[in-house]
């Protein structure tokens, strides 16, 4: 079976890799010519700094995901085009404030869409803080992952259940002595419900599915279940559950029905006890 390859993404990939490549080579020309100004070293920093980060990704993640590394490529977009237009200013209204003013147009008008689309976000209006208070009145009590102090707050009622759903787990583990024992928390969410139990993580990979990249990973962590196992493990009951880690959630899943026995099931997760 073959698959389409990603055109989008691997020329989206391209255009942006030579985009960082032409501004560090623009920093280096300047450099070896000794006309290297702070533009020019800010830039090539930028560009360099985004050529490396694009580079980690490489077969480190989905085509989804392909926006994350590229922020810099958007500071470098902006900074290259204002660039450009003050440029573009001057030679057309010559030196003076007229120039000054044509040169920062683009600039201010920018700042206003971006705060208008900001305005026009419905997570923007929703989140919580001074703005918010001041333009729509006092806010509902918002969910929290942590009580005692409070912390990971600010989460939207609708977030309720997950969290109830958490701190059941949580509660659960730490019934189980999970203070003590080590757990393997099968799932990309490992650390936060190992902070939210107090839980002693087992396993190399922290969080455990996002940092298994190869199938001689996943058979090393199901020998790790078998030959020095967890007294805890925190799964979710189906691999329909995470789809986009189906594959590995299939073959941990047979070390643990082998070695373990179900204790309980709290929310949208399994805890099983080492036999």
């Amino acid at each position: 079976m073959t698959t389409e390859p990603p055109w989008g993404s691997i020329i989206t990939f391209v255009g942006i890799t030579s985009g960082y490549l032409a501004v560090v080579g623009y920093s280096t020309v300047h450099l070896v010519m000794r006309r290297l100004s702070a533009t020019s070293v800010m830039l090539g920093s930028i560009g360099l700094y985004g050529f490396l980060t694009l580079l980690y990704f490489v077969g480190r993640s989905s085509p989804h995901n392909l926006f994350r590394p590229t922020v810099p490529f958007a500071i470098l977009l902006a900074a290259c085009g204002g660039l450009a237009h003050r440029g573009w200013a001057r030679r057309r209204h010559g030196g003076g404030a007229r120039a000054t003013l044509a040169a920062a147009a683009p600039a201010w008008a920018a700042l206003a869409v971006a705060v208008a689309m900001l305005v026009a976000h419905p997570g923007a209006r929703a989140y919580p803080g001074l703005l918010r208070s001041a333009l729509y009145g006092g806010e509902e009590r918002r969910a929290c992952l942590f009580e005692d102090p409070d912390d990971v707050c600010g989460l939207l009622p609708a977030a309720r259940q997950t969290v109830d759903d958490l701190e059941a787990l949580a509660s659960r583990l730490r019934v189980l002595g999970s203070a003590r024992a080590s757990v393997a928390v099968l799932d990309e969410i490992g650390p936060l419900i190992a902070q939210m139990a107090g839980a002693r993580p087992w396993g190399r990979y922290q969080p455990m599915f996002p940092g298994l990249f190869t199938y001689d990973q996943v058979a090393a962590v199901g020998r790790d279940l078998r030959e020095d196992p967890p007294e805890l493990v925190v799964m979710r009951p189906r691999a329909e559950d995470r789809p986009f880690y189906a594959d590995i959630w299939r073959e941990l899943r047979v070390p643990v029905e082998d070695g373990f026995e179900l204790d309980s099931s709290q929310g949208p997760f399994e805890i099983w006890k080492r036999r």
